[in-house]
């Protein structure tokens, strides 16, 4: 919805930085209401930043500040840092126009003028930001991006405040050196809170020296924003007057402000119903008021629907500010039901009363009206000759409308056009007419006028059919117009000498104002007269100019004198603007003049003031507003724009029913309060700091915030780094603030608990002995990995291992895969000393008995699956037994290795067996090999120390890889034992060997 402007009270707002005079209507959901009351990128075609002043610096020295977007040095000095180059956050236009200090003669010489200052002239500089008003505002924050370098001794920057045009005082803390990229800061002081006047002044000062060419001071994306406390914008209804007031009528309000305000404010005054309710009110318009006046008074108007009542109250609503302020309520008044009243007034063609009107000529009835109508048409009637008004008298004419035109609302009479014609009744000649002007709903009978006089004319102009002409400057008008003579008797007759002359006679005094100068023929009879109205200055040198005339013909040698001039029509000319009009906009409340409109961007909530030139009094003008045809009828038209979208506004004159080519189309865009998207993830593991941004937008203002479960690390512009300490569902607000308002942007973050894990306590294992480690309590959704050192051992929840010294594990769950939360626990495994381990030879005879015996123990475990104590066997062979001798010990582990009678012949010499191999991947014995020379086939068998079989090879190249035969795990470190037999080339008895073979892999 767009809303027309009353331009009942309009004030000077005063100047502000880019201040809003007109912020926004409507917003989202609001924490607090941040406001931006000024800002500054630089990029403007008008800066308004006061340069080297000298109202608290020496202003002195070849260093001064300077606005322009150069960066390069030239070779000369160093380069300006790029704004990308930030310590956090991003500058709006990086690289963009900024203020900084420069070197005015290296400008001037060479055309550097990047930020830079020459360290051996003395300078003191002083650029001020213009003033801001800060009244109904809290926690004023001065923020912006600073680079400054210098020297830490002789050359800095530093920033001041001056209040209410007063000294020039440092901020504290506010003194820049040695920072090499452009930083982000906040100024926060109650100083600035709630004042008529504050000032921002950036100082530079340098002594001489002969120190290192480095960048001076350089200040871009000012923003200065606020809290409005709404507890300062009370409003208080006066009095009225001009009370009790009929339907249709005006009356005054007059109220006070609590307090005087920044800027200007939009108020809507609202009605309530006949018992003082309002629920739902009624508005009487919305008005742009300065706020710097505490007393203000609107001129209100009752609308015509409202019914009668006696407990009428009205309050007023300020819009602009969040939540809408709402004033006290007035006291009761009571809305009338006045009667409808029509004052009928004298037609301009009966003003001379020696200039008797003729039947059949057009006839105008001006009249006044007060009341309210409904679906309407005024009515003009004539009396017949003795002044009396039969049932059904002539009309005149009809003026289908339902508007009062009542000079106490400042409206212009109404007309009411027609002809004298006899519709009903005859119209002899006579002096005793009267004319009255009469609505058909609500019926209302007007006044009368007259008596006046009416007679038969010999002459009719133009078949009682008006002329209407359309020139321009350059182009006129032709036409002709009939001339019927003896129209109701043939008693005239006309000299070979007549003229028969258009004359036309003033719309305002019906004055004779020229005479044969658009028409003139020679004729004594009916005719056709040639009609010739001129272009412009054509119609100048006649004494003319467009608009409305009364014309009639008139004879200049007729045998009835007295009855030489003809029936009334209308000439009606019209002279449009020749090219389009200008669309202008304009401030009511800060008038510097007209401004060509085209493209323009505003904020929901604003309002435009629009006029054009150049501008005709005399002509109509109609706005046109997207496809809303009849927009306004003002010369001077205010939008009040509450939707968002593209706007076109144009209008169209029309001068005396002459239509003219329109005019430029201005284009409006509505823009509403800043995008407030929030990026950044939607849930984290608790104890993480994440990182959340806002879409970075021209002079915008960014605030954020969180709950008690959430941290606000760092603010860096639209970035920020939010710490999780506590599981739950946590807010990270984004409040931005630009020239359009406020609006807040929320990313609820789900922050999930860590995994459950516990390793169990630390134990001791005996060396060898596999060890079940177990994380609790198990969780499905979890996923699992144990490590020892940096390996993995497994990745499931249980893992077995076999280790071999003292060392640590570590489980590690994982829960949400999407983010991936981790937590882990350690055990640590120490190893008891090994029980004592014997390797026992024994050789037997083919198919001899033998005994092995363990000695004494419990729990023996022989490695083919005896129990006892003591083996008996007739196989050659590696025999391994288990058991334990005391309570808590690790197990003995004897290893038997039985032999036949042969076994004890000597190794021959051409078989060399070694007893250590590394597998370490250097090449060099990283498998286990029995090297010959006389054999031609050669099997082993490898055995682990509890006898299991876990290497073999057949074959005189063999050997093993240190790998289990069956599973190809490897084996760990350790002794090993090994079997086996060779068959020379010589075909001799094979030979026995065996042995044992330590496996090292570091």
């Amino acid at each position: 919805m767009k809303i027309k402007l009353p331009f009942s009270s309009y004030f000077n707002c005063g100047k502000t930085l880019f201040v809003m005079c007109m912020i926004m209507l409507f917003s989202a959901s609001i924490i607090a209401q941040n406001t931006l009351i000024a800002s500054e990128d630089f990029e403007g075609a008008n800066f308004i930043t006061t340069l080297n002043d000298t109202g608290l610096a020496a202003n002195n020295g070849p260093n001064k500040w300077i606005i322009n977007n150069q960066y390069n040095g030239g070779g000369v000095y160093p380069n300006t840092i790029a704004q990308d180059s930030t310590f956090g956050g991003f500058i709006t236009f990086p690289n963009g126009h900024y203020l900084h200090i420069h070197d005015s003669v290296a400008a001037a010489n060479s055309g550097i003028a990047n930020t830079n200052y020459n360290p051996l002239s003395a300078s003191d500089r002083l650029a001020v930001v213009d003033e801001f008003c800060t009244l109904g505002f809290s926690d004023v924050t001065v923020a912006y991006y600073y680079l400054c370098m210098g020297d830490t001794n002789n050359a800095f920057g530093q920033v001041y405040y001056s209040i209410n045009n007063g000294a020039w005082v440092p901020f504290p803390g506010a003194v820049y050196r040695n920072t090499y990229k452009w930083k982000y800061t906040e100024l926060i002081d109650p100083i600035f809170d709630n004042q008529s006047s504050v000032r921002i002044g950036f100082r530079w000062t340098n002594n001489s020296t002969a120190s290192t060419l480095k960048p001076s001071f350089a200040v871009d994306d000012i923003r200065i924003v606020g809290n409005f406390d709404n507890s300062l914008v009370g409003i208080t209804i006066d009095t009225l007057q001009l009370v009790p007031v009929c339907q249709n009528f005006n009356f005054l309000a007059f109220f006070n402000l609590t307090n005087p305000l920044c800027g200007s404010g939009f108020y809507e005054v609202e009605l309530s119903n006949a018992a003082g309710n309002f629920n739902n009110p009624t508005s009487l318009g919305i008005y742009q008021l300065n706020n710097l006046f505490t007393s203000q008074g609107l001129f209100l108007n009752i609308p015509a629907t409202t019914p009668p009542g006696n407990c009428y109250r009205i309050r007023i609503v300020r819009l602009d500010v969040t939540p809408n302020v709402i004033s006290t309520v007035s006291d009761c008044f009571e809305v009338l039901l006045c009667p409808n009243t029509i004052t009928t007034l004298q037609p301009v063609m009966l003003s001379n009363p020696s200039d008797t009107i003729c039947v059949g000529s057009v006839i105008d009835v001006p009249f006044y009206s007060t009341g309210v109508y409904t679906n309407n048409t005024y009515v003009a009637q004539l009396s017949d000759s003795a002044g009396n008004f039969p049932v059904n008298p002539n009309v005149l004419g009809t003026f289908p409308n339902s508007d009062t035109y009542d000079p106490a609302l400042g409206s212009l009479p109404g007309t009411v056009s027609g002809l004298l014609n006899p519709i009903f009744h005859p119209i002899p000649p006579g002096c005793n007419y009267y004319i009255r002007v009469i609505s058909i709903n609500p019926p209302a009978i007007g006044s009368l006028y007259g008596p006046f006089c009416i007679r038969n004319c010999d002459i009719e102009t133009n078949n009682q059919q008006d002329i209407k002409a359309c020139i321009t400057t350059t182009t006129g008008y032709d036409t002709t117009a009939v001339v019927d003579v003896n129209t109701f008797d043939s008693v005239a007759v006309y000299a070979p000498n007549n003229l028969f002359q258009m004359q036309l006679l003033s719309s305002m005094s019906f004055a004779v104002v020229n005479t044969g100068g658009i028409g003139s023929i020679n004729a004594t009879g009916d005719t056709i007269m040639p009609i010739n109205i001129p272009n412009l200055s054509g119609l100048g040198a006649l004494g003319l100019q467009p608009g409305l005339y009364y014309a009639r013909i008139i004879a200049t040698n007729s045998s009835t004198g007295w009855n030489s001039l003809g029936t009334l029509i209308r000439v009606i000319i019209g002279a449009p603007a020749d090219v389009p009009l200008g669309v202008y906009t304009y401030s009511p409340t800060n008038f510097t003049g007209f401004i060509p409109t085209s493209d323009t961007t505003i904020c929901l909530g604003s309002a435009v003031y629009f006029t054009f030139l150049p501008s005709n009094p005399a002509s109509d003008y109609v706005w046109t507003l997207n496809n809303q045809n009849n927009w306004s009828t003002d010369q001077f038209t205010g939008v009040l724009f509450n939707q968002t979208g593209n706007f076109y506004m144009s209008v169209v004159e029309t001068n005396f029913g002459c239509v003219g080519p329109g005019s430029d189309t201005a284009h409006i865009i509505v823009i509403g309060p800043p995008s407030v998207a929030v990026s950044g993830p939607g849930q984290v593991c608790v104890g993480d700091t994440a990182t959340f941004n806002g879409i970075l937008q021209n002079n915008t203002y960014y605030n954020w915030s969180t709950n008690s479960n959430g941290q606000i690390i760092d603010t860096l512009n639209n970035f920020t780094n939010v710490y999780f300490p506590n599981t739950g569902t946590v807010p990270v607000i984004m409040s931005a603030v630009n020239d359009c308002g406020t609006a807040n942007g929320v990313k609820n973050v789900i922050v999930r608990p860590l995994p459950l894990v516990d390793a169990g306590n630390d134990t001791i294992v005996c060396p060898g002995v596999p060890l079940e480690l177990t994380s609790d309590p198990f969780n499905s959704g979890y996923s699992y990995n144990w490590m020892e050192i940096d390996s993995t051992v497994a990745n499931t929840q249980t893992a077995v291992v076999f280790p071999t010294s003292d060392t640590y594990y570590v489980i590690q769950a994982t829960s949400y895969p999407a983010i991936g939360c981790k937590e882990q626990d350690t055990i640590f495994v120490s190893l008891r000393d090994a029980g004592p381990s014997r390797t026992i030879d024994s050789t037997i005879c083919a198919g001899d008995n033998i005994r092995l015996n363990a000695g004494s123990g419990t729990s023996f475990n022989w490695s083919n699956g005896f129990n006892g104590q003591i083996l008996e066997t007739t196989e050659p062979g590696v025999y391994v037994v288990t058991y334990f001798t005391s309570a808590n010990a690790c197990a003995n582990v004897d290893t038997f290795i039985v032999q036949n009678k042969f076994c004890e012949e000597p190794l021959p010499d051409s078989l060399y067996t070694p007893n250590i191999f590394t597998i370490n991947g250097d090449g060099v014995n990283d498998k286990f090999t029995i090297f010959n020379e006389n054999y031609k086939t050669l099997e082993v068998i490898i055995f682990n120390r509890w006898g299991q079989k876990v290497g073999y090879w057949n074959g005189i190249d063999g050997g093993w890889d240190g790998n289990q035969i069956n599973t190809l795990q490897p084996c760990p470190d350790g002794v090993y034992f090994y079997i086996g037999e060779a068959q020379s080339k010589n075909n001799v008895d094979p030979v026995k060997i065996h042995g044992t073979v330590t496996l090292m892999r570091r």
